[in-house]
């Protein structure tokens, strides 16, 4: 459980990279949390690594996600990411 002075990474300041690329960063940076995005984990999986992996990179690296933004667009306009349907 996260604690009041925990700090938090937001994935959305890092969206261009995969899930163990942002823990590698918050590891780093000295956040205890990741909030995480939906291309994240795709990114991931598309490299090759699975859920299981993924769990396991989260732990050995100390973090807990704090959230998953499900939001894969924020603004007007804004395209949909690549390999997510339109509807998504």
């Amino acid at each position: 459980m996260l604690g009041r002075d925990d700090l938090v990474l937001c994935g959305g300041t890092l969206r261009a990279v995969d899930l163990p690329t942002l823990c590698d960063a918050a590891r780093a940076g000295g956040f205890q949390a990741v909030s995480v995005w939906p291309e994240h984990v795709a990114r991931a999986r598309a490299a090759g690594h699975g859920d299981a992996d993924l769990r396991l990179r989260l732990a050995d690296a100390g973090l807990v996600v704090a959230d998953l933004d499900p939001l894969l667009s924020w603004l007007p306009e804004e395209p949909v990411p690549e390999g997510f349907a339109d509807e998504a």
